[in-house]
């Protein structure tokens, strides 16, 4: 009972922020400006909670998370787009591991969760769709598949 309260008040924040990170280290990586990690409305009034390097976050508890980035070009539009997906299979693949050392008890439950969650996180944003209205936050938005398969579209 504790593991599932843990990974509705911890686990879903994290996993959002990690796959945001993501989007973020894509962004820099692929150019020289700097990346905006939102958990929790997006807004350009909002106080920075911290900055490390070219990343600036601005974090709130929240369920829900944005990226902003400049981009000049295509492959570094691409670049981002990709690494928020990307984070997260790699953190499903992290928890999985650490899941399968932990053999039961609390600990493993989270594990397991977390990988659950981040798997959940990667499938839901690279399946090329446009999200329902009824997901507030993300409604009639493109997801990151979306975005990315229209980008290789345009050409």
């Amino acid at each position: 009972m504790l593991a599932i309260a843990v990974l509705f008040v911890v686990g879903i924040p994290l996993s959002v922020f990690l796959h945001e990170t993501g989007h973020g280290l894509g962004a820099i990586s692929a150019s020289h400006s700097k990346a905006q990690i939102y958990l929790g409305n997006w807004n350009d009034n909002r106080k920075r909670s911290f900055q490390l390097g070219k990343l600036q976050f601005y974090l709130s508890w929240s369920y829900a998370g944005f990226c902003k980035w400049e981009y000049i070009n295509k492959r570094q539009h691409l670049t981002a787009l990709l690494g928020g997906p990307l984070l997260s299979l790699l953190a499903a693949g992290f928890f999985s591991i650490l899941a399968q050392l932990i053999p039961s008890g609390e600990l493993h439950t989270i594990l397991n969760g977390l990988l659950y969650m981040n798997a959940s996180i990667f499938l839901l944003t690279a399946i090329p769709i446009t999200y329902p209205r009824w997901i507030s936050c993300y409604g009639g938005c493109a997801s990151d598949g979306l975005q990315l398969l229209r980008l290789m579209v345009k050409g």
